[in-house]
């Protein structure tokens, strides 16, 4: 495979990519919106949003489109990725070499990505409580 063609498959696995991203993002929307609505009271501003939306979506949504968008988008997104998956292993040498690579990275590394997700969720904590201190 020489370079132009490599190019040309990357191009359209990114607009693939992209393509799935988008086939998910309605649901995703509808958990967030339904989450906060759910976790804040309704005197705050994006609580009062997350509430009109929800409303809106409740009065809005049948249950054809919750089944549109929570079963069969995320169905296809997840038929067309492992397929795409399969076919680039299979086909693409340098893909394979690469996923084993990270995979190797990993394997040696995991001792630093436990401390990391710890540091981040540490902070993500500390910041969450100073804020609640703050705006008290």
């Amino acid at each position: 495979m020489d370079t132009k063609d490599r190019l040309s498959l990357r191009t359209g696995l990114c607009a693939f990519a992209v393509t799935e991203c988008l086939l998910i993002c309605p649901a995703a929307f509808f958990i967030l919106v339904a989450t906060v609505h759910s976790m804040r009271p309704g005197e705050y501003e994006l609580a009062h949003g997350s509430a009109i939306i929800f409303e809106w979506m409740k009065s809005h949504l049948t249950r054809t489109h919750a089944a549109i968008m929570f079963i069969i988008f995320p169905a296809v997104a997840f038929t067309l990725g492992i397929t795409t998956l399969l076919q680039s292993w299979q086909q693409d040498e340098l893909f394979r070499w690469d996923a084993m690579a990270c995979a190797a990275v990993l394997r040696r590394n995991w001792h630093f990505i436990i401390v990391s997700v710890g540091a981040v969720a540490g902070v993500a904590i500390l910041t969450a409580a100073v804020v609640h201190m703050i705006t008290d």
